[in-house]
C-alpha cells in the first residue's frame, strides 16, 4: 500500500500483529518521486485577533516552532527540514522514508475535475468486485478519464 505516515499510529494501535515495514517508492521512468503534503496552516479572513494568528503562523512554520512541533506528540511531519531528525527520534527509525523522501517529493494537488476520476474509479472497481469487469477494465476505464481530466486541464 501506498500510504503517508499519519497511518503509522493506526497500524501500531489497531494492528500490533501486522508485520509492516516503510520503504522509498521503486524508482520510475522519471527517476525517484513520491508526494509532499506536511502540515497547513491558515488565517480566516474574519479571524478576531488576525496579528495574532499570523505571529503563531509565523511560529508553528519557523525552526524552533517546527522543531516543537516535530517532537509534541501530534504525529505530524515537520514542514522544516531542519526538525526531520528530532521527528525521526521521537516517532521511530520507521519515519526515516518519509522524511528523505522530501528530497525529491512534488507537492500534492488533485486537478480540476479529480471527482470524475474518483467517481469512475469507484464505479468500475465496484463492477470487478461484482465480477462484471477484470483488473484491467478498471485501469483502462480509470486511464480514459484521467487523460480526459488532463486533457481539459490542457
Amino acid at each position: 500500500a501506498m500510504e503517508g505516515n499519519w497511518v503509522i499510529n493506526v497500524l501500531n494501535e489497531q494492528y500490533p500483529d501486522i508485520n509492516w515495514g516503510v520503504v522509498q517508492l521503486p524508482a520510475g521512468p522519471g527517476g525517484e518521486a513520491t508526494m509532499a503534503f506536511t502540515v497547513c496552516y491558515g488565517v480566516g479572513a474574519n479571524t478576531e485577533n488576525p496579528e495574532e494568528a499570523w505571529q503563531l503562523v509565523n511560529f508553528l512554520t519557523g525552526a524552533e516552532g517546527a522543531q516543537e512541533v516535530a517532537t509534541a506528540g501530534f504525529g505530524v511531519m515537520p514542514a522544516r527540514e531542519s526538525a526531520g531528525e528530532a521527528w525521526i527520534e521521537t516517532y521511530g527509525e520507521e519515519m526515516a522514508p518519509f522524511v528523505e523522501g522530501a528530497e525529491f517529493a512534488q507537492p500534492w494537488k488533485l486537478p480540476t475535475g479529480f471527482q470524475d476520476f474518483v467517481g469512475a474509479f469507484n464505479e468500475a472497481i465496484q463492477q470487478a468486485f461484482a465480477g462484471q469487469l477484470l483488473p484491467e477494465d478498471v485501469l483502462i476505464t480509470s486511464q480514459e478519464v484521467g487523460e480526459e481530466i488532463q486533457a481539459r486541464e490542457e
